[in-house]
């Protein structure tokens, strides 16, 4: 099992966000069925699926999924989405009305394909609380190790 580091500066401390995940052969549930399914099986249009519903709690439509791949056909990877979907007005709104679980829930789940551990969720609340973001927690996270993997998991994309 490997070991994945997030740092979060606030004020003069630097947070340490770790986890025991395996981003080389995670799996999850399908929305279609019970049965758990290898990241490896999926595409860039199941990339962009999961960022949007993770961080926005609904599908893309086909003209967002449409444009995400062309943008991908141009070389922009997994990051740029997120942090474009995670800058709109949309998630904004989105992240004021809901908890700090709540928010860590859907990041982790979009990006790392995962629930957030304890350690994770007393980290962000701290960071969140020193006047952090969720849309700086977000950056960060996809400088980390764990989001890589998690990227490259997917056809066709980088991180």
């Amino acid at each position: 099992m490997r070991k994945y580091v997030l740092p979060i500066a606030v004020g003069t401390a630097l947070l340490v966000f770790q986890n025991c995940g395996d981003p080389v052969n995670p799996t999850f549930n399908t929305s279609n069925s019970s049965r758990s399914t290898s990241l490896a099986q999926k595409s860039q249009d199941d990339y962009i699926a999961n960022v949007y519903q993770g961080l926005l709690n609904r599908p893309p439509t086909s003209l967002e999924t449409q444009s995400w791949d062309d943008l991908i056909s141009q070389g922009y990877g997994c990051s740029y989405i997120a942090k474009t979907v995670a800058g709109t007005a949309e998630y904004s709104a989105l992240v004021a009305s809901h908890s700090i679980a709540t928010n860590m829930g859907r990041m982790y789940v979009a990006l790392a394909n995962r629930a957030p551990v304890a350690d994770d969720l007393t980290l962000a609340t701290t960071a969140l609380n020193s006047g952090q973001s969720m849309a700086n927690l977000i950056a960060n996270f996809l400088r980390t190790a764990e989001f890589a993997a998690n990227c490259y998991d997917y056809s066709n994309l980088k991180p």
